[in-house]
């Protein structure tokens, strides 16, 4: 049986049962197809490895205009050359939690980015004044800062991967529409759920549902917030932070080249080696800081007592933000 769901823009066709997705009931030109079955990567070439260190975390591999997607032990996904259809091939070891996570954080993001949609690696939060992001290397804090202000009564767009969409300027957000005109550009979350160390999910457990395993794996639990059906967006993008350790909390503006290779360094691809997609990226974030949205540096430091003022300085940079947009 096979359940259509909505994801970043697309319509994903799917064997498996995705809970933490939104069933997707319309009618739909394309769709990608998801599919388990045997594969043979014996035509496949080595384009790209993804690397943590010394360890090889995803690669991609390449025959002719097919790309595949490998987790080392864990899991391949052959993506068709249209980019419609998924197969894919777990290891006889990986549980249905690390396949969901595999698959609805590295591999469909790829995908939905080869479609030609903006998939940005981020946390995302809103409220009724729009939506802020915040990127950063894995550590810094973007899930953190986003089950934060979710205890202040924000919604969680999402936890690690976003869609940006630049191309409905007369979208209508009905609490405030002179913030859609003030910021045409959009952003929409993956799905509502947040994965957090378990010590984390403990001190922000007022707010969060019981955790579950992320991955057979990591020591990581995902904690999911309200159901598939809650708000994913797309909202008014506000702002865009990126995370840095620091020893106090700070924040400054950054613009201009520096700020549009942040993004592009945070985008998901299937194929980094592609120059023609990397320099498309380039275009897009230019673009969409030229419509308007600010990009900050936000230093964070490790330490959860400071967190009321990291978000607090946060607020009081959107606040002067804003303040100067209507000058």
């Amino acid at each position: 049986m096979q359940t259509d769901y909505c994801f970043l823009g697309q319509v994903i066709r799917s064997d498996i049962v995705f809970p933490e997705l939104e069933p997707f009931s319309g009618k739909s030109a394309e769709v990608i197809l998801l599919k388990r079955r045997e594969l043979d990567l014996t035509r496949f070439d080595l384009v790209h490895h993804w690397q943590d260190g010394d360890e090889i975390q995803l690669s991609c591999l390449r025959s002719g205009d097919d790309y595949c997607l490998v987790v080392p032990d864990m899991l391949d996904a052959l993506v068709s050359s249209s980019g419609l259809q998924v197969d894919y091939e777990p290891s006889m070891m990986l549980d249905d939690a690390s396949l969901h996570h595999l698959l609805l954080d590295q591999v469909l993001p790829r995908v939905c980015s080869f479609l030609g949609e903006s998939v940005i690696h981020a946390s995302c939060v809103g409220n009724e004044d729009g939506a802020v992001a915040f990127l950063g290397t894995t550590g810094q804090g973007k899930s953190t800062i986003a089950a934060a202000h979710v205890a202040e009564g924000f919604l969680l767009l999402s936890d690690d991967c976003v869609r940006l969409i630049d191309d409905q300027p007369q979208h209508e957000w009905s609490a405030h529409p002179e913030t859609s005109l003030d910021h045409p550009v959009l952003i929409e979350g993956s799905y509502p759920g947040i994965r957090l160390d378990p010590a984390l999910g403990n001190h922000f457990s007022s707010t969060l549902s019981p955790g579950s395993a992320m991955a057979n794996y990591s020591s990581k639990l995902r904690y999911q917030i309200g159901d598939s059906s809650s708000v994913r967006g797309p909202l008014p993008l506000r702002a865009v932070f990126l995370l840095t350790s620091s020893a106090e909390p700070s924040v400054s503006s950054v613009q201009g080249a520096e700020a549009v290779m942040a993004l592009v360094h945070e985008t998901f691809v299937l194929n980094p080696m592609d120059r023609q997609v990397a320099e498309e990226r380039i275009v897009r974030h230019s673009g969409l800081l030229a419509q308007g949205v600010p990009v900050f540096r936000l230093g964070v430091p490790h330490d959860l007592d400071v967190m009321p003022a990291v978000l607090s300085l946060i607020k009081d940079t959107l606040v002067a933000e804003t303040g100067k947009q209507k000058r």
